[in-house]
């Protein structure tokens, strides 16, 4: 079975625990999309050859000829034939062209000028919409092979895409694949493709990329480029080709996301050329502050594949603008696997992603996939650079069902209890409101992420809507924290560090020291102090300290114990209850309160023994703890040790023995319940019970009629 050496490992066997993921897939997306997911297990288990006979075998859904030609090249001004130089351009192909091989080693007397030479890795490599080819380029380092061990590999920012309208043609200012391809020129056209701004001269030439290191002071100066374009919507993770709206002829489109089988040929032609390599700084990150592209998270699943072939090299990730914080839709959006993401592979035949009963991007977060992939992969350190506010990841988060401001209490954009108040007429909110909200879900993420990422996970946040800071002319001068900007927290220095910085290891490879910025690597450092802006995660109850009380809010204006135990599907004889105040209104608002119980998962433990043993649903646990910092996106990835809000439901609740605390209509208490085994300390109890509630009832007796003899119980 394929798979050695890939992130999924050796064999891939349908587990329990993939047959459970099937069932939650069934209940996210539907009977459909769940049986299209478990094709694709299934296809996966057979090898690697099922995916591409499939794609190459799809039916002509959009009424175009399915004949194979060559990819036109941009000459410019034209389009031309590569192999006869003359006009030539295609529409959308059902059929991806193949492009003309053209490759050149780093040797080559061309990389001498140091300046960037173009690669086309022919075969299977094309762009988005079939009718253009990929390719990818490089460059040597300012000092030539004198330097030959350093190198940094770019996955760009595409723009990712998951419907006809995202990844077609029929509105551009709806198209999201390849976005930064529609600022080609008018010969060039609007397809698809590695955008043309790659080949200016003003391009690549500032932030992490500029060359003059000595003139700006950027320690990165020295390094080789290598830059991977992601023109085909997919965060270079996908092997699929895929028709949106198939039954409509007006929106029709297949789209070719073949982002891991270009990167792919790039990454080879990497190893290759830098097979003594000493340090590798993989990229995610957009080409300048103007790039409208997201989407590169690609990055950080490539770095392990490069670390295992370059085992000697310091090998690190980090993911610029991208902090993969999107709305609730998500998953739906995806829920088919468009992208063939699952059936991506590496360059040696194994499994680019993480199996699908760890990580499947039908029903998990980017987050999930972040967490997995270092988890894997200890030797290689991961950071993530981003502003606060940029607004192309706050439009993503908006086109999957977010909202940039949905006021609520406690780390939100905006505020009920003071900007509104219930008493004007404001909807609910708390616990279960602002779970749209950009703000308070971005700070959810990334507290969630700093506390649950292993130590070879850093970060770097700065307020305000910059973007792209790798290419930014603020590289080298910019802190997290402007008002306390240290040299060794300025961006350039903590980037250095991260590159330079080394990691020991126990005896049984797990990570024992991670020698990473910052020096002080406390977690109310990393989220508090100085490599994250002021106030930027503040606000979100639970993330005051690693182990802040997780079960609390806030009351907002004219809120009592009374008007919110029904958010919580509880009751204010519980809530006054859990808080042990005199009396159960006399809370005011700005008050803090606990609403539910904080209960640590057990190993082995899943959600919906958490939910039975409660009395509750896994839905209901869900909810309850929707973008909190106890957030559950999925339930089948809780893991031992992690805390979650609990309200329990008394009624159906278990004891330790399986037996309901509290007696059913038909089960008087301590009574066993039909098929237990536990007959003789069932009758000890319904004894107990006997004498309990006669003693209960003559109690009442003598306070109603003086007189202490039992009365028939009702």
């Amino acid at each position: 079975v394929k798979g050695q050496g890939g992130l999924g490992g050796a064999a891939m066997a349908l587990s329990s625990r993939t047959a459970l993921a099937g069932v939650l897939l069934v209940a996210l997306v539907g009977c459909s999309h769940a049986q299209g997911a478990a094709d694709r297990m299934a296809a996966m288990m057979g090898g690697g050859g099922q995916e591409a006979e499939m794609n190459r075998n799809m039916p002509a859904h959009c009424s175009i000829d399915r004949v194979q030609r060559v990819c036109p090249r941009w000459v410019d001004p034209q389009m031309v034939n590569p192999d006869t130089g003359l006009a030539y351009d295609l529409d959308q192909q059902e059929v991806p062209c193949v492009s003309r091989r053209s490759m050149k080693d780093i040797t080559d007397p061309a990389f001498q000028t140091l300046g960037f030479v173009k690669l086309y890795p022919g075969g299977e490599s094309v762009c988005g919409h079939g009718n253009r080819e990929f390719y990818f380029m490089a460059r040597e380092s300012a000092l030539g092979r004198a330097v030959p061990d350093k190198v940094m590999v770019a996955f760009m920012s595409g723009g990712w895409c998951w419907n006809a309208e995202t990844c077609g043609i029929m509105d551009l200012e709806l198209r999201t694949m390849a976005r930064d391809a529609l600022l080609n020129s008018v010969a060039a056209g609007p397809a698809p493709s590695v955008p043309q701004a790659y080949s200016r001269n003003d391009v690549f030439a500032s932030g992490i990329f500029q060359k003059e290191s000595t003139v700006i002071n950027n320690k990165f100066g020295d390094w080789a480029l290598v830059v991977i374009p992601d023109c085909t919507g997919d965060m270079h993770m996908g092997n699929r080709s895929f028709t949106y709206s198939p039954d409509d002829a007006t929106r029709c489109i297949t789209a070719h996301h073949r982002g891991a089988v270009n990167a792919g040929m790039a990454v080879d032609w990497v190893l290759r050329n830098w097979a003594g390599a000493k340090h590798v700084l993989v990229l995610g990150t957009g080409h300048s502050e103007s790039s409208k592209a997201t989407g590169a998270q690609g990055a950080a699943v490539w770095a392990p594949y490069i670390q295992r072939h370059l085992p000697n090299a310091v090998v690190r990730a980090v993911i610029d603008s991208s902090m993969a914080v999107f709305g609730p839709n998500i998953n739906m959006a995806l829920a088919a696997d468009p992208w063939g993401s699952s059936m991506a592979h590496t360059p040696d035949g194994g499994w680019l992603m993480p199996p699908p009963d760890m990580w499947h991007i039908s029903t998990d977060d980017f987050s999930t996939l972040l967490e997995y992939v270092a988890d894997a992969s200890p030797s290689v350190a991961f950071a993530e650079v981003s502003s606060t506010d940029d607004v192309m990841q706050v439009m993503d988060f908006e086109m999957t069902g977010g909202r940039s401001r949905d006021c609520c209490l406690n780390g939100c954009g905006c505020n009920f209890g003071t900007d509104f108040g219930v008493s004007a007429g404001a909807p609910a909110y708390g616990v279960v409101g602002g779970t749209l909200d950009w703000t308070k879900s971005r700070k959810v993420t990334m507290l969630r992420r700093i506390r649950r990422m292993p130590n070879n996970y850093r970060s770097w946040l700065h307020a305000g809507q910059r973007r792209n800071w790798l290419s930014s002319a603020l590289f080298t001068t910019e802190c997290a924290v402007p008002s306390n900007c240290m040299a060794h927290s300025r961006l350039v220095n903590f980037l250095f560090a991260l590159a330079t910085g080394t990691t020991e290891f126990q005896a049984d490879g797990a990570l024992r020291v991670a020698n990473l910025p910052p020096t002080n690597r406390t977690y109310a450092n990393r989220v508090f102090g100085e490599v994250t802006c002021t106030g930027c995660l503040s606000g979100i109850l639970g993330s005051e300290t690693a182990t802040a009380e997780a079960c609390t809010s806030t009351l907002g204006d004219a809120e009592t114990l009374f008007t919110v135990a029904p958010k919580y599907n509880s009751d204010w004889m519980a809530l006054w209850s859990l808080n042990g105040w005199e009396a159960p209104d006399v809370a005011g608002t700005g008050m803090q309160y606990r609403f539910a119980h904080m209960y640590e998962v057990r190993e082995g433990e899943s959600m919906v023994e958490v939910a039975e043993r409660f009395g509750t649903t896994v839905q209901e646990l869900v909810r309850l703890n929707r973008n909190l910092i106890t957030n559950v996106h999925n339930p089948m990835r809780l893991r031992e040790g992690d805390v979650v809000c609990v309200v329990p439901q008394w009624r159906n609740s278990m004891d330790h023995m399986g037996q309901r605390l509290c007696p059913s209509d038909k089960q008087r208490f301590g009574e066993a319940s039909a098929g237990s085994a536990d007959g003789a300390v069932s009758s000890m109890f319904t004894e107990i019970a006997d004498q309990v509630q006669g003693g209960a009832q003559a109690m009442i007796n003598m306070m109603t009629t003086g007189d202490a003899s039992p009365t028939p119980s009702k």
